[in-house]
């Protein structure tokens, strides 16, 4: 029975430290291979920026400190938790290798769909061209090629626990149109109209304003002849008074 638990102790806290290793995958399966919602390859479109992420540090503290509660308890081997750290430290790196390799292979793809290098095609993306005016007449057997290619991914990440066949179900519906729309889609870059709006208006933020002395009003002006008026009468009576005694 004692080994039993150990084993269930063992197994949860494993499944905890390869979902967080997998944390890249997730997030590199949810766009299309353009950067579309959902259903292709990769989050970050041809460029793929973005693809990698990991839990925050906390997380991994967290679980350090279940594994070292365990140990106390002698429900893991201390050799058990040494291992299952290992795990834990290589599994960012492990995830993003894996991802890209998986980028690396869907450039490729495109790469060899079209019939130019992947380096020609980025920059020609860059420039504003869509990926199916750079396919030209290869641009159907490119959809054809990038939606096998996502739906194969749905598959291996079913099989692999990433998804339930809801989720696969989910994803794969309406996946060919929107592949076809990413692949017409240009990318867009900032225009320098925004940046220089934005850095004018940064500099005018920054730019300290000297704020104007305010204008005696009318009323103001009246209150202060008032009062010097009295002033000077108040004067007068006294000298007055002085040169009578």
């Amino acid at each position: 029975m004692k080994k039993s638990i150990k084993l269930t102790a063992v197994t949860a806290v494993a499944a905890l430290t390869l979902g967080m290793g997998a944390t890249a995958f997730a997030k590199d399966v949810k766009g299309g291979p353009m950067g579309g919602p959902k259903g292709g390859m990769h989050k970050g479109g041809p460029g793929h920026d973005g693809d990698f992420g990991m839990g925050p540090r906390g997380a991994i503290d967290g679980v350090a400190a279940v594994l070292a509660e365990l140990v106390k308890a002698g429900t893991i081997t201390q050799a058990q938790s040494d291992a299952i750290t290992k795990a834990l430290v290589n599994a960012p790196a492990a995830a993003k290798a894996a991802a890209e390799a998986r980028k690396a292979a869907h450039e490729k793809l495109i790469a060899d769909t079209v019939g130019l290098a992947w380096a020609d095609i980025e920059t020609r993306l860059k420039a504003g061209e869509a990926l199916a005016a750079i396919a030209g007449d290869k641009k159907d057997a490119l959809i054809a090629a990038l939606v096998k290619e996502a739906t194969d991914q749905i598959a291996a990440d079913v099989a692999a626990g990433r998804l339930t066949e809801a989720q696969a179900t989910e994803r794969k519906t309406g996946l060919t149109e929107r592949i076809t729309a990413q692949v017409a889609s240009v990318r867009k870059a900032p225009s320098a109209t925004s940046k220089g709006a934005k850095s004018s208006k940064s500099s005018v933020t920054k730019k300290s304003v000297t704020k104007p002395a305010p204008t005696p009003s009318a009323s103001t002006n009246a209150s202060n002849a008032k009062a010097k008026g009295k002033a000077v009468v108040k004067q007068v009576k006294t000298t007055t008074t002085k040169k009578s005694a």
